[in-house]
């Protein structure tokens, strides 16, 4: 059944519904999903309510305000709660058997990835659990297995793709635009930002120390903070986006770094999708990404010689096994190999290119 209005209010509370109006007044990504949750079938309105505390929690105490990964665990624990209210299962009640039937329903009935079916895993773990230290609910997800999801080789711009795309943006028409987009990839680029921390980067947020050094304070995941710097090229990008910004009055008010050009309106993560997407296809790329820059960045600091901890760090990762699986096939990597001479030593023979002089050296020894 839907949950009306007032069963909610009356599950939530007066102070409930002041904190809810105040999560949805915010806008984002996690006010989308909420109210998606709200128009959906509910096993009972209990459940509904459990959803919106669970969000205000992960909010408040983890930090998830601007970022996908809360909105994607609403919507998930919303699929969760949709298929308890079609299958009759009580979610306060459910068993560890019930979670498994969801699980095999989501590979066999939906046909979902092994990534998203573990989103969906660990949103159920993380509701339970603050279900059951929180409102005291017995805990039935702590068994449930998060499928695992096959490793892939990162995938990192090489340097031709990076001069095409560059090359691309100075097709755009409009000028205002071109300036922009300039600045977004290069900071990209030059900073290993994630995406959802551009779109938050606001105006107080960028210190430009000279026309070649800048500082970032970047808001990540789990309202953790930390400083970036960038010099060269991107800096005198960001100057020529602010001085555009500057100009134009429909920027007046907006706290955010970057804007939608042609409206009065921060950058959304979307656009910030559309830019590269838009950007690549013109370059003639087969293959792009926002998460791509990030890559790219990890990979390139490590080839020069960046120790791992310090890019860890930079990254904004809270364990160095993330940063690791970010090391794309790196220069450094290529030129840890066997010799040659190893290999023909074994097999009992002599390389092609050998001068002939040596190659009689060679000869004398066996």
């Amino acid at each position: 059944m839907k949950v009306s209005p007032g069963a909610l209010a009356a599950e939530l509370g007066e102070s409930g519904m002041i904190e809810r109006t105040l999560l949805l007044e915010e806008g984002g990504a996690m006010e989308t999903a909420l109210r998606r949750a709200e128009y959906q079938e509910w096993p009972r309105a209990e459940m509904l309510a459990d959803l919106w505390r669970w969000a205000l929690w992960l909010v408040m105490v983890r930090g998830y305000r601007a970022q996908t990964t809360g909105q994607r665990y609403v919507l998930s624990l919303a699929r969760w709660g949709a298929w308890c209210a079609e299958h009759g299962v009580d979610y306060a009640e459910a068993k560890t058997e019930d979670l498994d039937a969801y699980m095999r329903w989501l590979y066999a009935g939906q046909r979902l990835a092994a990534s998203s079916r573990a989103v969906m895993a660990v949103a159920t773990r993380s509701f339970y659990a603050w279900r059951s230290s929180r409102r005291g609910g017995r805990n039935c997800a702590h068994e449930v297995r998060v499928p695992k999801r096959p490793k892939r080789m990162p995938r990192k711009y090489t340097h031709g793709q990076l001069r095409k795309l560059f090359a691309a943006i100075e097709e755009t028409r409009s000028a205002p635009e071109r300036i922009r987009d300039r600045a977004i990839l290069l900071l990209l680029y030059a900073s290993g930002i994630r995406r959802e921390e551009l779109c938050t980067l606001r105006l107080a947020d960028v210190t430009i120390e000279s026309q070649r050094i800048a500082t970032l304070k970047i808001r990540g995941k789990g309202a953790k903070e930390r400083l970036v710097a960038i010099e060269g090229p991107v800096v005198a990008a960001l100057g020529e986006w602010l001085e555009v910004r500057r100009k134009d009055e429909r920027q007046a008010g907006i706290v955010e770094f970057f804007s939608a050009v042609k409206m009065r309106a921060p950058l959304k993560p979307e656009g910030l999708e559309r830019i590269v997407k838009r950007t690549a296809q013109r370059a003639g790329l087969s293959q792009w990404g926002v998460h791509m820059f990030r890559i790219t960045f990890a990979t390139q600091l490590y080839d020069d010689g960046v120790d791992i901890e310090r890019i860890r760090t930079v990254l904004g990762h809270e364990s160095i096994e993330t940063t690791r699986g970010y090391i794309a096939v790196a220069n450094r990597q290529r030129a840890v190999r066997l010799a040659s001479h190893r290999q023909h030593s074994a097999l009992g023979s002599l390389p092609a290119d050998l001068p002939a002089c040596a190659k009689k050296l060679e000869e004398s020894k066996r």
